[in-house]
């Protein structure tokens, strides 16, 4: 948790910065930016992500990482061509897609250190690996900014230098754990990895889509600086993710061993860490929502004097999700991806039904209804989800302790 607070830290000093330097519209394009990016991780994640910890605890990484690589590369390009060459291929912004192409191969390369990191249970290299990327992006973008006066293009450039010293790190850790990479090439690894990384993926990508949709009917009906505005809210109010992301990353990597699956203290575990996660997450917003506005348009600028209405509409929906989060790392590290698959498709409905319904005539209120929608969406089917299923394997055995019925209950 401390790991995340300080990426909390440097993260919201990378927004001030940006919104206080290049308004409302830089900080919308870097928002897309990081979208785009976030879009292109999803499909990268289909073999270096979930299914990688998945088989890596059941494998060898040799067998998995020339995987990666090549499926990386071919998502990576892909989505550099679909994002900045597809509509107009003669006016392809060159820089800026050659940027955005590298930043992305070396993010799927570390995310697939990451889950060795997480397998091998070493929390403190998987902490220190996500912790860095948000302070080296500060950190750099504070000396660039001070060596030279410079647009909002500079994010870009900050961006790539931070993911490949990150890289470098993460090499150098999982060296330090013995582990080697090789150059193994096995069809039926292709196959398993990508029937169990897609079902994964595409609850991620569904995800995206019903939390990050709103951004850009915001900026096809309203402009840049009304995506600039709402995503620092959003950004804030997500904040508090960091809570329930802190406990599920222990809990992913204890319930990642085979055996799990109907285990009665992995539920218990589960159980306990959501409820946690539920009250830590309530006092944050809390705070959030009784700081005075003055303070967010100090902070941030006068563009931004609606931040806290912002924050308080989104709220519901957020700390739904700080319980949801902690059952969906439960679903992946047991194999039970439906759950994973369906919450997420029914925030994505109805994000897309209401942002195109309301953002054109609402505006950021519109925005701000479609994202609770979709937070409250996909965190209500897996709640259910689990509590079902919690029933199902409690009652199937009747010997169990007082104690594990209680902890369903």
């Amino acid at each position: 948790m401390a790991s995340k607070i300080l990426i909390l830290v440097c993260s919201f000093g990378t927004t001030t910065l940006t919104a206080r330097l290049w308004g409302a519209e830089g900080r919308g394009l870097i928002a897309l930016y990081i979208a785009n990016i976030s879009v292109t991780s999803i499909f990268t994640n289909i073999l270096t992500n979930s299914s990688a910890c998945y088989y890596l605890a059941r494998t060898t990484a040799k067998r998995l990482w020339m995987l990666s690589v090549v499926w990386t590369l071919l998502v990576c390009a892909g989505t550099t061509f679909f994002f900045y060459g597809s509509s107009n291929p003669d006016a392809i912004d060159t820089e800026q897609s050659l940027l955005f192409f590298a930043t992305c191969v070396l993010t799927g390369f570390c995310s697939f250190h990451h889950s060795i990191f997480i397998v091998k249970e070493r929390i403190d290299y998987y902490n220190l690996a996500t912790m860095l990327q948000s302070v080296l992006i500060f950190f750099f973008l504070v000396v660039v900014l001070l060596l030279f006066h410079t647009d909002s293009y500079v994010y870009f450039y900050v961006h790539l230098l931070a993911m490949g010293c990150i890289f470098l790190m993460c090499t150098k850790m999982r060296s330090n754990l013995k582990v080697d990479l090789g150059y193994q090439w096995h069809w039926s690894d292709l196959k398993d990895n990508i029937v169990f990384g897609a079902q994964e993926e595409m609850g991620e990508f569904l995800k995206f889509l019903g939390f990050r949709l709103p951004y850009y009917f915001l900026g096809y009906f309203c402009g840049l600086a009304s995506v600039g505005v709402f995503s620092v809210g959003v950004a804030l109010s997500e904040a508090v993710g960091i809570i329930s992301r802190s406990f599920g990353l222990v809990q992913y990597s204890k319930l990642l061993q085979p055996g799990q699956e109907n285990d009665l203290e992995a539920i218990r575990l589960t159980t306990r860490y959501a409820m946690v996660s539920l009250l830590v997450s309530t006092a944050c917003i809390g705070i959030a929502l009784l700081l005075p506005n003055v303070i967010y348009t100090t902070i941030f600028g006068d563009d931004y004097s609606n931040l806290k209405t912002i924050i308080l509409w989104l709220s519901p929906g957020v700390l739904a999700l700080s319980v949801s989060r902690v059952y969906a790392h439960y679903f992946s590290a047991t194999g039970r991806l439906k759950a994973l698959v369906v919450g997420p498709a029914l925030g994505a409905l109805l994000a897309l039904v209401l942002s195109y319904s309301l953002i054109a005539h609402l505006e950021w209120k519109g925005a701000c209804i479609a994202n609770t929608a979709a937070y409250l969406g996909t965190a209500a089917v897996q709640m259910v989800w689990y509590k079902v299923m919690v029933r199902k394997i409690v009652g199937g055995k009747p010997s169990a302790s007082n104690s594990a019925n209680n902890t369903s209950k």
